[in-house]
């Protein structure tokens, strides 16, 4: 299970997740643009990691002990989804 979430996180992190979110700036008052990009890319790796689990084992549900498992894989990645995004807002 954790090679099948860290190669979600590997592809994700090759998209360009700024261009899916940068519309919400001129939509929302926003104090942080980089917390949204955050927020924003945290969910699109859970959804992922979640819809790639259950395709691959065949799950309905994912028990809580993977989802306990894939928020330590992501916790774990933290600082490489946040440098992504840092260099993605500095271009």
């Amino acid at each position: 299970m954790r090679g099948v979430i860290e190669v979600s996180i590997d592809n994700v992190l090759k998209h360009d997740i700024l261009q899916d979110i940068e519309w919400v700036r001129d939509v929302i008052p926003l104090t942080s643009f980089e917390d949204v990009v955050f927020g924003y890319a945290i969910g699109v790796l859970k959804q992922q990691i979640y819809t790639m689990l259950m395709s691959a084992y065949g799950l309905m549900v994912i028990p809580e002990e993977d989802k306990r498992e894939v928020d330590k894989i992501l916790e774990r990645r933290t600082p490489e989804i946040r440098q992504k995004i840092m260099t993605e807002l500095r271009r």
